[in-house]
């Protein structure tokens, strides 16, 4: 993965990543990262959250400091990423399967394609909550794991 987090945490590593990535368009509101963040931790599951500056609106360029003192033990927030060798990365999983929130444009059709025609990950449609975030993470990770299993090794084997 990203050489520096390889060399400050191998545990984290070893392990099976979320990867959170909106792109370079993408502004959220501080609320929305909020209750994302949220939904992530309290998932209880590891993840890398590639969250550029200015990617906040408003005064929210900083991000609030007690997302970022958070153990880093389970997750990291850092503003670029290596996204190529980020989901090559074993514990990324080629970043399948995806949970989408699409927010404009094509998005809206590319998420819907991936939670119902696909069936590759979760479309969480319009939704930022922080308990939609955590159920859905839970089950794509844990409960339904194996619904998505076979659809993502067919992918996979495309790759």
């Amino acid at each position: 993965m990203i050489s520096s987090l390889r060399s400050s945490n191998d545990d984290f590593c070893a392990k099976v990543v979320i990867y959170v990535s909106f792109g370079s368009m993408t502004v959220l509101s501080r609320e929305e990262l909020i209750e994302l963040w949220y939904g992530l931790v309290n998932s209880r599951k590891n993840f890398l959250w590639v969250i550029r500056p200015n990617s906040v609106a408003g005064d929210g360029q900083n991000i609030p400091t007690e997302l970022l003192e958070g153990t880093m033990k389970r997750w990291y927030m850092v503003s670029w990423a290596p996204q190529e060798e980020v989901v090559v990365h074993p514990a990324i999983v080629a970043a399948v399967p995806v949970i989408c929130w699409p927010y404009y444009g094509d998005q809206q059709v590319n998420s819907r394609l991936v939670g119902e025609v696909w069936k590759l990950g979760f479309d969480m449609k319009d939704v930022c909550d922080r308990a939609v975030v955590e159920t859905i993470i839970k089950d794509l990770m844990d409960t339904k794991k194996d619904k998505f299993s076979r659809p993502v090794n067919r992918t996979m084997k495309l790759a």
